[in-house]
């Protein structure tokens, strides 16, 4: 499980945006993983990821806000 919090800039939880997920691991193509996003609280999305090997991984969110314009934010880490 992935938790993803989201805030506008005055740090408050931002309710009710699309967030959309991409996974995958950057030194071998095993493709694209796209696991669906759920709002669990205010500002606080949820996504289930297998991350099937240890090693480096990317997740890449897109998020859009009700009011404002969508915004791409990645994110590299290791599975150990």
């Amino acid at each position: 499980m992935v938790e993803i919090r989201v805030t506008g800039a005055d740090g408050a939880p931002l309710s009710g945006a699309k967030v959309a997920a991409e996974v995958n691991m950057t030194n071998m193509d095993m493709g694209v993983a796209r696991p669906a996003v759920t709002e669990a609280a205010p500002g606080r999305y949820q996504a289930t990821v297998n991350f099937s090997m240890r090693g480096p991984w990317r997740l890449v969110l897109t998020v859009a806000p009700k009011t404002d314009a969508a915004f791409v934010k990645p994110f590299d880490f290791r599975v150990p």
